[in-house]
């Protein structure tokens, strides 16, 4: 199986081309990021997914570094710490983000949660106003040219009426949970209709369904692994997966994607569950 997807793109809404497969960095640690980072890069992963709470920024861009790769070839994204919501604090979290990884731009910059989270579960609590001045802060920092896309994570489709309608910016891309079992069809729907491009992080449900009968059944059909199908789903079904391991082999196998599942096998997928 060769790796052609690795040189496959999605054009987001406002032209820039985005790679299909994202390298994530999400648990990493410093002390095991900068190798596996190196790993992806050898194997040809050129989109990286890293955040400011992730707290491994710089071994990302050390890995950059080492790996004497240009960095126009690669598409860099990182988020913007959830406990900060004043837009003025914006430029000065960029810069550090920008100072940890070594570069004068990133490629993605999100928001990376709609509340702080330790206040996800406080349905009395809303940062709408806050997220609309962010987010018009950021789209005057990717003007500047420190950002070439600008986008959210974790936003359901309140979140994202809220912002659209409160600035008149649609974000190019919402980064969201997204996995075979667990599709969140209204934010999907609503992302498709808006042109928003849905990452799915934890496209591999943390492992939790590798060994499932149901999937390894349907994987031995296409001579895969259960994680390359749940990983080739998303991209059958438009999303960009977002696969993390420190493990070299692991890394290499979820990159051999190129294969298609048939639209009887996704419709299955699509509305599958652990109990069904």
């Amino acid at each position: 199986m060769q790796t052609t997807l690795l040189n496959e793109r999605y054009t987001l809404a406002n032209g820039v081309r985005i790679p299909k497969l994202a390298f994530g960095t999400s648990p990493l640690t410093q002390a095991v990021c900068k190798d596996a980072v190196i790993t992806a890069l050898e194997i040809g992963y050129r989109h990286l997914d890293t955040a400011a709470i992730y707290d491994n920024e710089d071994a990302v861009g050390e890995a950059v570094k080492a790996s004497g790769l240009s960095r126009s070839e690669l598409f860099i994204t990182t988020k913007l710490d959830a406990r900060i919501k004043d837009p003025h604090q914006i430029k000065p979290a960029l810069m550090k983000s920008l100072d940890a990884l070594g570069m004068e731009y990133v490629d993605l910059y999100l928001i990376h949660w709609p509340k702080p989270m330790d206040e996800m579960d406080d349905d009395a609590k809303n940062y709408d106003e806050a997220n609309a001045a962010i987010f018009t802060e950021m789209a005057s920092l990717m003007k500047a040219g420190y950002i070439r896309a600008i986008g959210v994570s974790n936003f359901s489709p309140r979140d994202l009426k809220s912002l659209i309608a409160k600035t008149a910016l649609v974000p190019h891309v919402n980064q969201i949970r997204y996995h075979i079992g667990h599709t969140q069809e209204d934010t999907t729907a609503f992302c498709d209709q808006a042109d928003i491009l849905v990452e799915a992080y934890s496209p591999l449900s943390k492992e939790r369904f590798i060994e499932h009968e149901t999937l390894q059944a349907i994987a031995t059909r296409y001579g895969v692994s259960v994680a390359q199908l749940m990983l080739r789903f998303c991209i059958d079904e438009g999303r960009l997966p977002l696969p993390n391991s420190k493990t070299p082999s692991r890394i290499r196998e979820n990159a051999l994607l190129d294969f298609s599942i048939d639209a009887e096998d996704r419709k299955r997928l699509k509305t599958w569950t652990p109990e069904k």
